[in-house]
C-alpha cells in the first residue's frame, strides 16, 4: 500500500469529532481547526506526481479545487502543484520524481461555511495550517509558519479559497556495493554506480579531507587519512597515505650544533645531538663532486666536494685544488690550447748600446715549457752578425759583442737583437743606440 501525503489543517476552535459527528455553534472570525485531506502520494523516484485527493467524510469540508488554476506559484492542475526545489521548476504531470531531490506541494481548499442551514464558519482564517507526509499529523514536516496566506475569491460564490504546502525529500540514490571508487593524486575522490532505485548512472567527486592518523617520529612516517563524504548516496570512502619521517633536528645554517669531519679519502662525518628525540647520531654522508675551477695548461683545477644527509644534517661541501695541469699541446712550437710557446729566450737586463764602448754583453735566458735549458746553443744576431753561444747551468747564454760589430750600429737608432733556438724557439727585442 503507497504512503499518502496527509493534509492538514488546523482547528484550534472547541471542536468534538466523536463517533455520532456533533457539532457546535461557532461565532464569527473563528480559527479552522483539524481539517485532513488524504491520499497525496509520497514523491517516490521514478514515479509521476498525482494531482488528485480523496476527499474527507465530514460534510462541512469541500475542495472545490477546479476554480484554481494559476495562483501564487505558478500552474495547478485541480488546484495542485508539484515545484521541485533542488532544479528551482515547476514540474508538470509528465515529470518523474528523481532520487536526492527536494519537492514542495501546494494545494487549494476550501470549506463550507453552512452545514444544514446553521452558519459554521464565516470569514475564518487559516492559521498554522500544515501538510503531513504519511497518515496523520505525528509526521508533520513542514508547516506554513503561522502565515495566514491571501485568499484566491471565486467571485461567482463569494468563496475563498486558502493555499497551503508541504515539503518532502525524496530518498537518496541506492547503490550495490560494488560501485566505481577512485581517488586522484590530490586526494580527490570519485564514485560512479547505477542507482537500484532509478537506474540513472551517478558519478560524483568530493575532495578528501584529511585528518592525522598517525604522527611521525624523526626516523618513522606517520599516516594521514582521507575521508570523502558524498551527498548522492555513495558511503564514506578513506584512503590513506605515508606522511614523511620528520627527520633529526640539530639545528639548520648558524644555528647548526653538530660537529662537521672530512676525512684524507674526502668521507664526511656529521655528528650531533637531535634536539626532538635527543639521541646522538653520527652519519656518513653521499658525496657528489663537481668541478669548481678547470686546471689549465700550467695551473692546477679545484674540485667542490658535497656531502650529503638523510638524517638531518645540512649538506656539507669542501673545495681543494687537486686536479692536475693539463699541459702544453705543442704544434709547431706553440700549445694548441693556450698559445704559449715551447721554447721561450728571454733577454736580460739592456736598455742601451754606447757605441763608443769597447764590448757589450747581452744576456738570454732559454727554457723549455718554462724549465731552463742547459747546454743548448743559442744564436744572437746583431749588427748583421750572429754569434753562438752554449747556455749555463742556469740557462743563460752569455754573449760579447765587440767594437768593431758596435760601431755599424747608428747612434739614435734602435738596434734590433733577435734570439733564436732550434727552429721555434726564437724573441726580438730593440735597444737604443747612444755616443
Amino acid at each position: 500500500m503507497k504512503k499518502t501525503l496527509s493534509l492538514i489543517l488546523s482547528l484550534i476552535m472547541l471542536l468534538s469529532i466523536t463517533s455520532g459527528l456533533s457539532f457546535n455553534a461557532f461565532a464569527e472570525d473563528t480559527n479552522i481547526g483539524d481539517v485532513f485531506l488524504y491520499n497525496l502520494n509520497l514523491p517516490v523516484a521514478g514515479e509521476k506526481p498525482n494531482f488528485a485527493y480523496q476527499q474527507v467524510d465530514f460534510e462541512y469540508y469541500t475542495s472545490d479545487l477546479d476554480v484554481a488554476k494559476d495562483i501564487n506559484e505558478g500552474a495547478y492542475e485541480d488546484g495542485i502543484m508539484w515545484r521541485d526545489l533542488t532544479a528551482d521548476s515547476a514540474i508538470s504531470p509528465s515529470s518523474k520524481f528523481q532520487c536526492g531531490h527536494t519537492y514542495r506541494v501546494f494545494v487549494i481548499v476550501h470549506i463550507n461555511d453552512t452545514q444544514g442551514g446553521q452558519v459554521l464558519f464565516e470569514h475564518p482564517t487559516y492559521m498554522n495550517t500544515r501538510i503531513s507526509f504519511g497518515d496523520g499529523a505525528d509526521k508533520v514536516i513542514a508547516d506554513n509558519n503561522g502565515v495566514d496566506y491571501a485568499p484566491y475569491v471565486d467571485a461567482s460564490k463569494d468563496d475563498e479559497y486558502r493555499l497551503v504546502y508541504g515539503d518532502y525529500t525524496v530518498p537518496n540514490h541506492k547503490f550495490a556495493d560494488n560501485y566505481e571508487v577512485s581517488w586522484d593524486v590530490d586526494n580527490n575522490c570519485t564514485c560512479t554506480g547505477v542507482c537500484k532505485t532509478c537506474s540513472k548512472i551517478v558519478t560524483e567527486t568530493v575532495k578528501g579531507v584529511r585528518t592525522v592518523k598517525t604522527q611521525p617520529t624523526c626516523t618513522k612516517d606517520g599516516e594521514a587519512l582521507y575521508t570523502a563524504t558524498f551527498t548522492q548516496g555513495f558511503d564514506t570512502e578513506t584512503t590513506t597515505e605515508p606522511i614523511e619521517a620528520l627527520m633529526h633536528d640539530f639545528g639548520k645554517g648558524a644555528e647548526a650544533e653538530y660537529e662537521v669531519e672530512w676525512d684524507e679519502n674526502n668521507n664526511c662525518f656529521c655528528t650531533g645531538k637531535c634536539k626532538r628525540c635527543g639521541q646522538t647520531i653520527t652519519e656518513k654522508g653521499t658525496v657528489d663532486t663537481d668541478v669548481k675551477t678547470a686546471p689549465t695548461c700550467t695551473k692546477w683545477g679545484e674540485t667542490l666536494y658535497t656531502a650529503h644527509f638523510l638524517l638531518g644534517f645540512d649538506d656539507e661541501t669542501q673545495v681543494l685544488e687537486d686536479i692536475e695541469p693539463l699541459g702544453h699541446t705543442f704544434k709547431k712550437g706553440v700549445c694548441t690550447v693556450c698559445k704559449a710557446k715551447q721554447y721561450t729566450l728571454t733577454f736580460g737586463k739592456i736598455k742601451k748600446i754606447k757605441k763608443s764602448a769597447k764590448k757589450t754583453v747581452i744576456k738570454v735566458t732559454l727554457k723549455k715549457n718554462g724549465k731552463i735549458l742547459k747546454k743548448k746553443k743559442v744564436v744572437l744576431k746583431i749588427a748583421g752578425k750572429k754569434y753562438t753561444v752554449k747556455t749555463n747551468k742556469k740557462g743563460v747564454a752569455t754573449f760579447t759583442v765587440k767594437k768593431k760589430a758596435i760601431k755599424k750600429l747608428k747612434a739614435g737608432k734602435k738596434a734590433k737583437l733577435v734570439a733564436t733556438y732550434g727552429k721555434y724557439g726564437k724573441t726580438v727585442k730593440k735597444v737604443k743606440v747612444v755616443k
